[in-house]
């Protein structure tokens, strides 16, 4: 009953597992479909959450436009490419290197960003100091001479950028109830969508329209992020599990008073926003990663971004490759194209927010099989947009490969953050982010022998390969979310538990178990059994 309560507070339907223990929770077909039905009735608009709520849409905003920003340099760095690789005098292969260089650098600054913040909820903080760093190289970017210096650059950079990929997504989970989570992920996700827009509009507006070469955008884009930066500085952190992981807490604190202890328990206080704030977690990093790592949806997800880095990340530099020397395309015509695809992610996230909220609200493990849908068809439509053999079959093929990539972000990110406790969510993305990085420069270094062969049609082609095997790595994790997502809001119980007897007085049981489900072979004998055994007790 707890952890059915737990996991409405947390936003998410009935468990799968204690529907089926007959434990109460609605199990037969038509009770699941009443489910469903409830769950797309009780996805209300967003304002009305924020009004009851009292929250405001400031903090993702502002962490929109950063990305935007963000998106604004990455994007000029990928539909100039062929510029700066004359220019500089740079391969293909060796730029799609550099950029998956750049991916790792973000990955690997992960890690300190991490401990740095895993104590105490400085993600704010940090995000805004990272903004104004990689500002200052954006702007050197236009001033390097050889491909040492761009290298430098990009990897200074790519360090810095990594306050986005690592705070954004726990700030935001942490800045709004789960009820409008995958709304807001949404927005902050097509606000970054937004920057694809404008970020090739702005590119072909610098290069062709106002005369200035690659070097000029790259100044014009340092200065957009740094007046972003500034923008962002009224940001706060609202600490570690405000709105779900603490109020879980509370509710197995209250829970405490119906147990019946050896001894008097006096109900400790409440956890407070405040307490959960400055307590993180007493574990290291290492140690964090390591149980992150025993649950096994994390451990699929991990290996699934690993295989979509292959794919994505030398992906948009292939892009820009193929309309350049195929296509005959230049800065205006790539970043036309650019921001039509961006256009139409836009819409798409707007049309997945509030259904992919009920979703979530009804069965988190169908959000992993929809996930796995929209790597497979945005690996098959790129593909085929590298065979196409015109242009405007080129351009609709990249497009909807593209927003398919756009829906992934939400959908994966919002489950993430059900599937571990409020404190460890910087730890989850870290870790996401150190896989994409592995994933990417693999994929530069997989691909570079084959565009040497067969071309960049040839090396776009060959990229279908890993998107196949990252949809069918996520699908295979629908079928451990549910008991995942029930481990982790029992650790939560059953820790605040113990620290509210230990808090009053009390002593713990010599022994408990929660949820033993035990058979031979395929016959089940035991089915969720709970069992404590105190001092001075026998039992059966």
């Amino acid at each position: 009953a707890d952890r059915t309560r737990a996991r409405a507070l947390l936003g998410l339907g009935p468990s799968v597992t204690d529907a089926s223990a007959g434990d109460g929770a609605r199990g037969d077909a038509a009770d699941r479909a009443a489910d469903r039905a409830e769950a797309d009735e009780t996805t209300r608009p967003l304002r009305e959450v924020f009004a009851e709520h009292q929250l405001g849409w400031y903090a993702v905003v502002v962490l929109g436009v950063l990305g935007l920003a963000d998106t604004l340099q990455g994007y000029a760095l990928g539909v100039l490419a062929p510029e700066i690789s004359r220019t500089l005098g740079i391969s293909r292969s060796e730029f799609a290197t550099l950029n998956a260089v750049k991916t790792l650098a973000t990955a690997a600054m992960t890690v300190p960003l991490v401990m740095l913040v895993q104590r105490r909820p400085r993600r704010a903080l940090v995000s805004v100091v990272g903004a104004f760093v990689w500002a200052v190289f954006a702007i050197a970017t236009g001033f390097v001479v050889g491909i040492v210096g761009l290298a430098v650059v990009l990897i200074v950079d790519g360090a810095t950028s990594s306050t986005r990929s690592t705070m954004h997504t726990p700030l935001l989970a942490d800045s709004y109830p789960p009820t409008a989570r995958v709304r807001v992920l949404s927005a902050y996700t097509g606000l970054s969508a937004a920057g694809n827009v404008l970020a090739p509009l702005t590119v072909a507006v610098l290069a062709t329209w106002a005369g200035l070469s690659w070097r000029g955008v790259f100044v014009v884009t340092g200065v957009v992020t740094l007046l972003a930066a500034i923008a962002a500085l009224r940001l706060r952190d609202p600490g570690f599990g405000r709105w779900d992981t603490d109020r879980v807490r509370r509710m197995s604190v209250e829970s405490v008073e119906s147990v019946e202890p050896v001894e008097s328990v006096e109900p400790v206080a409440p956890t407070t926003a405040a307490t959960a704030a400055t307590a993180g977690p007493s574990l290291g990093f290492a140690e964090i990663a390591r149980r992150l790592l025993l649950i096994p949806s994390i451990r699929r997800q991990l290996a699934a971004w690993i295989v979509l880095g292959i794919m994505s990340i030398p992906l948009g530099t292939f892009i820009t490759f193929l309309l350049d020397e195929r296509w005959g395309l230049g800065p205006g015509g790539r970043g036309a194209i650019a921001a039509g695809q961006a256009a139409v992610a836009l819409v798409v996230l707007a049309v997945f927010g509030r259904r992919g909220e009920a979703m979530l609200r009804r069965s988190p493990a169908d959000v992993v099989r929809l996930a796995s849908v929209f790597v497979v068809i945005s690996t098959v439509s790129t593909a085929l947009g590298a065979l196409a053999p015109n242009l405007a079959l080129v351009v609709i093929l990249l497009t909807v490969g593209s927003a398919g990539l756009a829906m992934l972000a939400p959908a994966i990110f919002s489950l993430q953050m059900a599937l571990v406790p409020a404190e460890m969510r910087p730890h989850a993305v870290a870790l996401g982010g150190l896989a994409s990085g592995i994933g990417g420069l693999t994929g530069s270094i997989y691909l570079a022998g084959i565009d040497r062969r067969f071309g960049v049609v040839g090396a776009i082609v060959a990229l279908s390969l890993p998107g196949i095997i990252a949809a069918l790595v996520i699908r295979s994790n629908a079928k451990f979310v549910d008991a995942d997502i029930d481990r982790m809001v029992t650790e939560v119980i059953e820790t605040s538990r113990v620290e509210a007897i230990t808090a009053g007085g009390g002593r713990l049981p010599l022994l408990t178990v929660r949820g033993v489900n035990a058979g031979y072979g395929d016959l089940q004998v035991l089915f969720g059994v709970d069992l404590e055994v105190r001092e001075g007790e026998i039992v059966a």
